[in-house]
């Protein structure tokens, strides 16, 4: 029987970097599953199977993309984190989540009240947090292999409830870890520990006073086409984990 040969399953709306990773890494693309399992899964979770990919497996793609399921695995194994609520909230503001598989800040509503909060009672929402700062952090193995500080670029002074996201005015500004963020480091392998991801940038913010960091979000398709150097970090990571099936 011939090999068969590997291919990566994404979606459409993911074109840009998942052509670019599939191009150098010699991988076929496809938006729909073939008739055996595919080498690797790049943020779609649809139709898993047996012998399915480790990189990244559909379980934990569905479990991060899944701002519920994610915030739910997470209290479950008591991290800390930017946790989804559905009662009725006690203190403002707060950010309301209209859509919970919403990127760049899509379906996110501020109140600053009740008020401006009943109409969206039947919403899930979040605790608004005053971050100190706020990272985009890349995860390889369970290992912090980047990690971006959201510099504020736009025209005039940072919005009152900044959505720090390329959308909004801002951009990632790389920061050096390597012999820092020894703190971040300890609760990033505490997150892997209960969703071991294997390839997945966090948006993780810095509390401003006591220093804690809590994870937001993540993308297990993060945007890496502007990004040549980190983008080589994810197609060397990947060449090694799939070995001899390239």
């Amino acid at each position: 029987m011939p090999r068969q040969r590997p291919y990566m399953l994404t979606r459409r709306n993911l074109n840009l970097t998942s052509r670019l990773l599939a191009r150098e890494l010699g991988l076929l693309r496809r938006y729909e599953l073939q008739d055996y399992a595919p080498a690797l899964r790049w943020g779609c979770s649809d139709s898993p199977t047996n012998g399915d990919s480790a990189h990244n497996s559909p379980l934990h793609i569905n479990v991060v993309a899944n701002k519920l399921m994610f915030s739910s695995k997470l209290v479950e194994n008591d991290i800390p984190h930017v946790r989804i609520n559905r009662n009725t909230p006690t203190r403002f503001p707060v950010a309301v989540r209209t859509n919970l598989h919403g990127s760049q800040g899509n379906g996110i509503v501020v109140c600053r009240n009740i008020a401006e909060f009943e109409q969206y009672s039947n919403n899930y929402w979040t605790e608004w947090h005053n971050f100190r700062r706020e990272y985009g952090v890349h995860i390889l193995g369970g290992e912090i292999v980047k990690v971006f500080k959201k510099v504020w670029g736009g025209i005039g002074d940072e919005p009152e409830f900044p959505l720090r996201n390329t959308t909004r005015g801002y951009r990632y500004s790389l920061i050096s870890h390597e012999g820092r963020f020894e703190r971040l480091r300890a609760y990033m392998r505490r997150l892997y520990d209960v969703i071991p991801i294997s390839m997945c940038r966090f948006d993780v913010g810095k509390v401003e006073g006591t220093g804690e960091y809590l994870v937001i979000e993540g993308n297990t398709a993060p945007g890496l086409s502007e990004n040549e150097s980190t983008r080589q970090l994810y197609v060397e990571y990947i060449r090694h984990a799939l070995g001899g099936s390239l």
